[in-house]
């Protein structure tokens, strides 16, 4: 007899498909109609198990692209009656490698950069890999799906010089440009509620220390040493510790902050409107959108004009500042103060003095314009 327990490669979730499909199987018998429903129920696993094995960053990711993919196919004349093309396989139905290729034409006329829409064209051909294993696109047209890719670096560089369209979306082609000036108001500008604590420390942290959003997200409170006015963090990025000595505006921060920090695990909370604390903990996605809707405040935003189902034109503010522009300001600070090439790799967790490197030659430039 074979069971979960005996046999390790099947698990409750492959039996409980097994058992669905047994269920739903017609009584008649008939071999051809057993087989259909044993594909029908297959399909649908084939999905849900390439789902359970994925973080919640990249379906979160996925799920942007293949709305992307959908307004595409909207823009092109397709019907679509609410296809759900992240769970459903059967709504790849139809799905040609011409439609597919079409979807990256479409992007870069539309503005997108080169790099988001080879990314976005990488999502789509995931899920049509998929609907081909399930059988709901040919294998013929899977295969010719596989044929379509992406374009290289120098291909993109040539492209970007070409194209009339400028580039769109929440990827920029370069940092934005933090002031002094504009760093002390994020700094400095927050209110004086929990959340408005918090955003202060996190903005400390991102514009003084350098830190990533997932650094940030990860620290602890045992981290903190407010007597030697020092932190102990985790670079999930390069899998090690690294110990900073706060700047004063940041251990003032962390003092002030620190009755709301959680005993376990991450400390910062998410908040209510109210600017009080929540019970959930912010993520390196919630960490990037508190940023750009704080960078609003100081001027880091573009206008964007849409217009309400009633017909009435409506000016929204996007925000441009990200988690990693703030890192790229502290990083370019620290290069025109002086600070040697190993104090830079070190502070910063890079793997190499490529980078510090870079910062280091912006930094001489700058100086050598400045005469």
């Amino acid at each position: 007899m074979t069971t979960s327990d005996s046999n390790p490669s099947i698990n409750t979730t492959d039996l409980s498909v097994v058992s669905k499909a047994a269920a739903a199987m017609p009584a008649n018998g008939n071999l051809a109609d057993i087989g259909a429903v044993a594909n029908a129920v297959g399909a649908q696993h084939i999905f849900q198990k390439y789902l359970r094995g994925k973080s919640e960053n990249t379906l979160t990711r996925h799920a942007y692209d293949l709305r992307l993919f959908t307004d595409y196919l909207r823009a092109v004349g397709v019907r679509l009656n609410n296809r759900d093309f992240q769970y459903d396989p059967n709504a790849w139905a139809g799905i040609t490698w011409g439609l597919v290729e079409g979807f990256l034409a479409w992007q870069l006329r539309e503005g997108f950069a080169v790099t988001s829409a080879n990314a976005r064209l990488s999502t789509v051909r995931v899920y049509c890999r998929l609907a081909t294993k399930a059988g709901v696109i040919p294998q013929e047209d899977g295969m010719l799906i596989g044929t379509v890719v992406g374009y290289s670096r120098h291909e993109a560089i040539n492209l970007d010089e070409q194209r009339e369209v400028s580039r769109i979306g929440w990827k920029k082609e370069t940092a934005v440009t933090i002031s002094s000036e504009q760093a002390t108001a994020l700094k400095t500008g927050q209110e004086n509620t929990p959340a408005g604590l918090r955003n202060r420390l996190i903005l400390c942290l991102l514009l003084d220390h350098g830190l990533r959003a997932s650094e940030v997200v990860a620290i602890e409170q045992a981290g903190f040493d407010f007597a030697a006015q020092t932190l102990t963090f985790w670079r999930k990025k390069t899998k090690g510790w690294t110990t900073h000595k706060l700047t004063p505006e940041t251990n003032a921060a962390a003092v002030a902050y620190r009755p709301w920090m959680a005993a376990e695990g991450g400390i910062f909370w998410s908040s209510r409107k109210d600017g009080q604390l929540m019970t959930t903990k912010l993520t390196r996605i919630t960490v990037s959108r508190l940023v750009q809707r704080l960078g609003v405040d100081v001027g880091f935003y573009r206008e964007e004009a849409t217009v309400t189902p009633g017909g009435r034109r409506k000016v929204q503010r996007i925000g441009t500042l990200s988690a990693h522009d703030c890192r790229h300001y502290c990083a370019t600070e620290m290069a025109q103060r002086g600070y040697p090439l190993k104090k830079l790799v070190d502070w910063f967790g890079w793997t190499s003095p490529a980078m510090a490197m870079r910062y280091v030659a912006g930094a001489e430039v700058q100086t050598r314009d400045l005469g």
